[in-house]
């Protein structure tokens, strides 16, 4: 087997090598997950990130990224609580926030995602994204002012 080859067959063999009471036992799998989903194979990552939180129940990002590739199957709701429980590990995490407002959008909660991507923006004030998102959002919730507010925003932060 050619272990650099590409990412998903060096942390294999990491995994393969590496004995499990590593402290980086961990990482090797939420690596392999990150090269997985990246691939294309979202279910391949969705088991590789559960063992990788299995390993060590406190790995924040291992549950953001399990997180992330849940919301793209459209499992908002499972993808929200991975990322709540990244944000009770990492609250600083701004990207957290962001997304768990795009499932809330996904599932029609603007009131509430509205909220989550103001905690992403007071946590890095010149995230486009969440400016972006958050435009969107209230777009959506008839307040033009304040969509427009943000768009403007955007704009600014991208010059």
């Amino acid at each position: 087997m050619e272990h650099w080859k590409n990412s998903i067959t060096l942390f294999t063999h990491a995994i393969e090598v590496t004995q499990p009471q590593n402290h980086h036992f961990d990482l090797a799998y939420n690596n392999l997950g990150a090269a997985l989903f990246e691939e294309g194979q979202p279910q391949a990552a969705i088991k590789i990130y559960k063992e990788a939180i299995r390993l060590n129940p406190e790995y924040d990002d291992a549950y953001y990224n399990l997180g992330v590739v849940l919301l793209s199957e459209n499992k908002t709701g499972q993808a929200i609580t991975q990322f709540e429980k990244a944000i009770e590990l990492k609250p600083y995490y701004f990207k957290t926030y962001n997304n768990i407002g795009n499932a809330l959008v996904s599932e029609g909660n603007l009131e509430k995602a509205i909220l989550y991507f103001q905690k992403a923006i007071g946590k890095h004030p010149s995230f486009v994204e969440a400016h972006f998102n958050l435009a969107n959002a209230f777009t959506q919730s008839n307040q033009k002012e304040k969509a427009i507010h943000h768009f403007k925003r955007v704009t600014q932060l991208q010059h």
